[in-house]
């Protein structure tokens, strides 16, 4: 089982060492067929947005190279690479959890009324 804490970051799933073995997972765990992984799914009309900007800021140029190569192979494939900045949303949330992370305000959310009682239980934060 499991217990909330962020709702918004909170994730449940299969961990395994290959996306193909999650959804193998996540479709048993469903009841749901497993779906046919050995066929290239298409990208033609696929939109692949590229955070630019700060989340590159300290990239090192040989992965920032393969990087670029894989888009390249991406766009080749039939997909749009569209190149999109976040700048402005980091910045924001820089300053939206400058007293607090976005987990330690949702969990306290979650466990207000425990919080209320004043109980001292040992919480691993």
């Amino acid at each position: 089982g499991a217990y909330p804490l962020s709702a918004t970051l909170d994730s449940i799933g299969p961990l395994a060492l290959s996306v193909a073995a999650c959804a193998v997972a996540d479709a048993v765990m469903a009841a749901e067929e497993v779906p046919p992984l050995h066929l290239p799914l298409p990208l033609a009309g696929l939109r692949v947005g590229i955070p630019r900007g700060v989340p590159f800021e300290d990239t090192e140029s040989e992965v920032a190279t393969a990087f670029e190569r894989c888009l390249g192979q991406v766009e080749r494939a039939g997909a749009r690479v569209a190149d999109l900045s976040i700048d402005d949303l980091l910045a924001e949330m820089r300053a939206a959890t400058r007293r607090a992370t976005i987990a330690s305000m949702e969990g306290a959310e979650v466990h207000a009324d425990w919080l209320a009682t004043g109980a001292s239980v040992p919480v691993d934060p």
